[in-house]
C-alpha cells in the first residue's frame, strides 16, 4: 500500500501527546512524518523511524530537524576507517552511504576478497568454509562469523551534532559499541 500523506495520523498522534514516537517505517513513508509535525511545532521527546533516518537524503531533505532523530543502523564515527570509507563512497558517487547497510555491504566483499586469498584458489565449498569459520580484518574491525551471522554491527542511530557543527548519524546502540549516548530528549 503506498501512502502519500500522513496528516491525519500526525494529528492523531499530537492529539495523544506521547512520550515517543516509534514508526515501524521504511523510507516511503518515514519521509512524511516529518513535516506535518514541523508545521505546528509538535517536537515528540523521543523520535524513531525504523528504516529512513539511516539514509543521508532524509538529513538532506530536513537539514537541521533531523537532529535528535533515531532509526535503524548508524556508524561510529570514532573508527577512522568508516569515516575514510564514507568519504571515498561520497567522492565516488556523488552522495553519502546509507548508515545501515553501505558500510556493511563493503565488509562482506572484504571477507569474501580475503576468504578466497586465504583458501588460494576459486574453490566454492573452500571459500563459503572458510567465510564461516575465519576472522577477517575489515573497515568495521575484525569480523567473525557466529552461527552464521555477523553480530557485531550497531543497530539503533541518531543524528547528532558533532564537535565540527555537523550533524553525522551516530551508533548509539548496542550500548556496549556505542560512539555517543543518545540524547533523550532529543534537541
Amino acid at each position: 500500500m503506498e501512502v502519500s500523506d500522513m496528516q491525519s495520523i500526525v494529528t492523531e498522534i499530537m492529539r495523544l501527546n506521547p512520550d515517543a514516537i516509534i514508526g515501524i517505517t521504511y523510507p516511503n513513508d518515514t519521509t512524511l512524518y516529518v513535516p506535518p509535525m514541523k508545521v505546528p511545532g509538535f517536537d515528540p521527546p523521543l523520535f524513531f523511524l525504523a528504516d529512513g533516518p539511516n539514509y543521508y537524503f532524509f538529513y538532506g531533505t530536513y537539514a537541521d530537524d533531523t537532529e535528535g532523530v533515531m532509526g535503524l543502523g548508524d556508524i561510529d564515527v570514532r573508527n577512522q576507517q568508516l569515516v575514510d570509507f564514507s568519504k571515498r563512497f561520497a567522492a565516488f558517487n556523488g552522495t553519502e552511504a546509507d548508515r545501515w547497510g553501505g558500510h556493511v555491504y563493503y565488509v562482506v566483499g572484504q571477507v569474501i576478497q580475503q576468504a578466497f586469498e586465504h583458501v588460494g584458489k576459486i574453490d566454492r565449498k573452500a571459500i563459503g568454509d572458510e567465510t564461516l569459520k575465519g576472522t577477517f580484518d575489515t573497515i568495521m574491525g575484525q569480523v567473525k562469523l557466529t552461527g552464521n551471522a555477523f553480530l557485531g554491527s550497531w543497530l539503533i542511530g541518531q543524528w547528532q551534532r558533532q564537535s565540527d557543527g555537523k550533524l553525522e548519524y551516530v551508533a548509539i546502540m548496542p550500548r556496549d559499541r556505542a560512539s555517543a549516548e543518545p540524547l533523550v530528549p532529543k534537541p
